[in-house]
């Protein structure tokens, strides 16, 4: 049995679909169906993934007379990896980063708002006031309401560049044979 036909036999003894697993890996459902057909050998960190997410040891993906594989380095792609990821990260990445810390800076100045507010009036440069104290508590009540969301979608960014960076650094080595013991 090829190890595309073992991915896919674990793969639906679980229950999962393709999109399934390659949501839950940060991949095309293309990338997953490559795998299957034996188009394309999975990166060894994308096995260690399959690994865990089927709830499988790794030696049975592999089958269990598959116990090694040679890797070597493609150049190409080493130099195509590195001219792309650092164009993207000047332009998407840059952004993102960007648009993710500004939202956790406002986040906290509505938070801290009151605290300002507080400030401003013991020191004696203004006068409290109601409507002020209405948009703190207001302004307050918003920044604890996006607390939860920035984190949620901050864990997902964490999660996504972890698995692009560590996929990119698999793609840069080809195997070259799998030898059967």
């Amino acid at each position: 049995m090829t190890l595309g036909n073992q991915l896919q036999k674990i793969r639906q003894r679980k229950g999962m679909t393709q999109e399934l697993v390659a949501h839950q890996l940060f991949i095309t459902r293309q990338t997953v169906s490559r795998w299957e057909n034996d188009s394309v050998l999975p990166p060894l960190a994308a096995l260690t993934d399959l690994s865990t997410l089927y709830d499988v040891p790794l030696s049975e993906l592999l089958g269990e007379n598959k116990t090694h594989m040679n890797k070597k380095i493609n150049p190409f792609a080493l130099l195509g990896s590195v001219v792309f990821n650092f164009f993207t990260f000047l332009t998407l990445g840059l952004t993102l980063l960007t648009v993710w810390l500004s939202s956790w800076l406002i986040a906290a100045a509505f938070i801290l708002s009151p605290v300002m507010l507080l400030t401003v009036v013991l020191l004696g440069i203004q006068h409290l006031a109601i409507l002020q104290t209405l948009l703190c508590i207001l302004f307050f009540a918003i920044g604890l309401s996006i607390v939860k969301p920035l984190k949620n979608i901050s864990n997902l960014l964490y999660g996504f560049a972890r698995n692009y960076i560590r996929y990119n650094i698999n793609n840069v080595f080809y195997t070259t044979e799998i030898t059967q013991g």
